[in-house]
């Protein structure tokens, strides 16, 4: 008897937390779509190209491996942010972490980042800002050879600035990014690098990066804008995966997760868009959807 009972109790326990797990999961599937219906919608309809089944743009995810570790090496003791490249990506950026806010246009971000030993030659650390996506954004890198700001535009780069730099693994630099308008200003380890002007994006994300399969940690981070400013060291959190107010779910937090988009004229009027926001992922097997629709026009 007593063991029926313990097999019943599992059972109702593994029912519990399959139910579970499809809510989490719908729910993200929800929020995620319903993102990217919103940044859609905020492009206008001029702004928007018909396309079928394609990624999802205008948003920024977390990429590689982040975790919050006590570590030696911390600037300010005992704990960083720390940030491990995903060596599948194919891109320049191989590792992100995405600030709290989802858009910022006018900023001073004061930092420390450390690149760390082991990183392959060639990878870097930087500031991916007002980034729109993956592919299109500023981004500030410090490498073993170089300090670059690259505009990329559709994932087509321009450098903006170079200069030659020898990097210290596993030392701390600091970082001091001003973006005023449309003004771009960076001073390293308290040394000016470049003033310079571009507009070609006043808003976006901002994130933390490594470049080209590196490792890094991140510490001492003050983010300042029109609104207040917010420093964060990182000590107050428990070691583990990224929690609170920096953690940033995204498609990969879904089961083989997916996310399409499908934008197309209505009734053959260009004026009118029909858009498709699907994301998908594998429910035990079953391959799940959550599809949002809507018209916009002018």
């Amino acid at each position: 008897m007593l063991a029926v009972i313990l097999v019943l109790i599992i059972n109702t326990l593994l029912v519990s937390k399959t139910l579970s797990d499809r809510g989490e999961n719908s729910t993200l599937a929800y929020a995620l779509a319903q993102e990217e219906m919103e940044k859609l919608l905020n492009r206008g309809v001029l702004n928007l190209t018909n396309t079928t089944s394609a990624k999802f743009i205008d948003i920024l995810f977390h990429e590689g491996k982040h975790a919050v570790l006590e570590d030696a090496l911390s600037y300010s003791a005992p704990k960083v942010l720390n940030l491990t490249s995903d060596t599948a990506l194919t891109t320049t950026v191989t590792g992100a972490i995405v600030a709290p806010k989802n858009l910022y246009d006018s900023i001073t971000v004061d930092a420390r980042l450390m690149l760390r030993s082991g990183s392959p030659l060639g990878s870097g650390k930087g500031i991916f800002f007002r980034a729109q996506d993956k592919k299109n954004g500023y981004l500030l890198t410090v490498s073993d050879t170089a300090i670059r700001l690259i505009k990329l535009v559709g994932g087509v780069e321009t450098t903006l600035y170079s200069s030659a730099y020898f990097i210290v693994f596993d030392a701390w630099d600091r970082f001091e990014l001003t973006v005023s308008g449309n003004i771009l200003d960076f001073r390293l380890n308290g040394v000016s690098q470049f003033n310079i002007t571009d507009d070609t994006f006043m808003e976006g994300y901002l994130a933390f990066v490594v470049t080209n399969g590196g490792d890094a940690a991140f510490d001492d981070i003050t983010i300042t804008d029109a609104v207040e400013s917010a420093s964060y060291t990182f000590d107050s959190l428990t070691a583990g995966e990224l929690r609170g107010e920096w953690q940033r779910q995204s498609l990969k937090d879904l089961p083989q997760g997916t996310g399409e988009i499908d934008i197309a004229n209505y009734l053959g009027d260009e004026n009118i868009k029909d858009i498709t926001v699907r994301t998908g992922w594998n429910e035990k097997g079953s391959l799940k959807t959550m599809e949002l629709k809507t018209l916009i026009t002018k």
